[in-house]
């Protein structure tokens, strides 16, 4: 397929269609699922040269160009050849801090029209002649976490070299794929053996009966007499010594510091839950083949990682388990999340997922120019980027299931790993989440302590909660 067809109507990817479906259900809150990205500017700050940039990339990646429609009982897509960048400057001089993030947080959750491309903003807020805050802001149904690292560092590639006076060339997307390509591969994967393969796996591993995640050893009575859904977060940071240990855990079981992690937080739920098993929700890229590996779209795909805890398992014995769990659902992360549930014949019900009730989201900033954007250890840091200097502006983000009771989101950085513990406000309240997110910390640090002890041994309070 011609990468660069556009005025086409074709059909939407099974992740659209996922997302699609999530925004039919809750139509009223569409706009808690953008995504978007904060940052103080320092510098000179030239509105024209910035809508400019975004225009750039914008003429770079279809699917930034992107409408949709609901046709004959299914929804559809279409590329435009053109459309015009949206950048919004607004005077926030005399706006306090915060008055100023709540404003932010405002525009962040605009939703955007489906039918009105791009479905990609910019927002300019000025505190004065020389330093302003930017929030750039997506629809996930066109841009998932992968495009969206790419995306930043293109957008200040273009903003640099037109301050500079040598606008950068703006060629097509040139991945040797579009995403249309990518839907039309995927219905074709469908129908072939390896996607029966990999359904088998999903149909076995997963099982019949499926556990409900219930904690109601960490709902405050207090907190569930709101009414509407609003999601907040507790953040903190795994201490640099304890990161370096859990990944030398993970080096000695032959995995990557999300094995450990997630064992963690499996164990802290089964704890809080008095449960033995334990299913968690995991986003993956499902970009496996190289060619998707510079389209931007949305590729991400959920597989679900179902764990039972024995009496006398080892933390190494447990976390080998959990790593052959987490490879082998990595390598069946091309089945989509949605045709499964599908498969299996389950409920959409509004209220509870039919396979998990909670998720754990492991990201790395890729490229490490950023990682100091995301640390709560050092606010202070300034960094280059489009010719200016940004520094954190650290916003709240709510892009998870609106069934899901907890979410775990943890970035790797440089030394150390934040953590964000997502809640619906609700079920519990920031101390309650204080209380799990220090009972997390204590679990990894029994972890590394003892690998050869026993996971039912492993202690989570604290010496004055003893």
């Amino acid at each position: 397929m011609d990468q660069n067809k556009t005025g086409v109507w074709f059909p939407l990817s099974e992740p659209q269609k996922s997302r699609w479906f999530r925004y039919q259900r809750d139509s009223m809150g569409r706009g808690q699922h953008n995504n978007g990205f904060t940052a103080r500017l320092f510098g000179l700050i030239d509105g024209d040269t910035l809508v400019l940039a975004l225009q750039q990339l914008i003429e770079k990646h279809p699917m930034l160009r992107a409408r949709f429609r609901f046709h004959h009982g299914e929804p559809q897509q279409l590329v435009e050849s053109s459309v015009e960048a949206k950048v919004v400057s607004f005077e926030a001089r005399s706006f306090t801090e915060d008055e100023l993030m709540q404003k932010i947080m405002e525009d962040l959750f605009l939703p955007f029209d489906l039918n009105c491309p791009p479905l990609i903003r910019i927002h300019l807020y000025h505190r004065s002649d020389s330093e302003g805050v930017m929030l750039f802001v997506f629809d996930h149904i066109v841009i998932d976490g992968w495009s969206y690292w790419k995306l930043l560092d293109e957008l200040g590639q273009f903003l640099e070299a037109n301050a500079s006076g040598a606008p950068r060339t703006c060629n097509p997307e040139l991945s040797g794929s579009s995403y249309q390509d990518f839907v039309e591969w995927q219905k074709d994967w469908l129908t072939g053996p390896k996607a029966e393969r990999q359904l088998c796996y999903w149909l076995k591993y997963l099982g019949d009966e499926l556990p409900v995640l219930q904690v109601p050893s960490l709902i405050n009575t207090t907190a569930q007499g709101k009414l509407v859904v609003q999601y907040e977060r507790f953040a903190l940071s795994l201490p640099a010594l304890l990161t370096r240990r859990v990944r030398e855990l993970a080096g000695q079981q032959g995995c990557s510091i999300f094995v450990p992690m997630l064992l963690a937080y499996k164990i802290l739920l089964a704890r809080y839950a008095s449960a033995t098993e334990v299913v968690v929700g995991c986003p993956m890229p499902a970009r496996t083949k190289k060619l998707w590996e510079d389209t931007v779209g949305d590729f991400v795909n959920m597989i679900a990682i179902r764990s039972r805890f024995e009496q006398e398992v080892s933390v190494a014995g447990a976390l080998r388990r959990l790593r052959d769990d987490v490879l082998l659902g990595m390598s069946n992360q091309d089945y989509p999340f949605n045709v499964l549930v599908n498969k299996r014949g389950l409920p959409r019900n509004a209220d509870v997922h039919p396979i998990y009730q909670t998720m754990f989201i492991f990201q790395n900033a890729r490229g490490s120019g950023w990682r100091g954007l995301w640390s709560i250890l050092d606010t202070d840091q300034l960094l280059e980027w489009g010719g200016l200097n940004i520094a954190p502006f650290p916003i709240y983000q709510t892009d998870i299931n609106l069934d899901m009771q907890l979410v775990l989101e943890a970035v790797e950085l440089e030394d150390h790993v934040r953590c964000d513990f997502k809640f619906d406000s609700r079920l519990f309240d920031q101390a309650t989440m204080a209380d799990a997110a220090q009972h997390f910390i204590r679990l990894l640090e029994e972890m590394v302590e003892n690998p050869a002890g026993q996971v039912a041994e492993l202690s989570m309070l604290s010496q004055n909660e003893l």
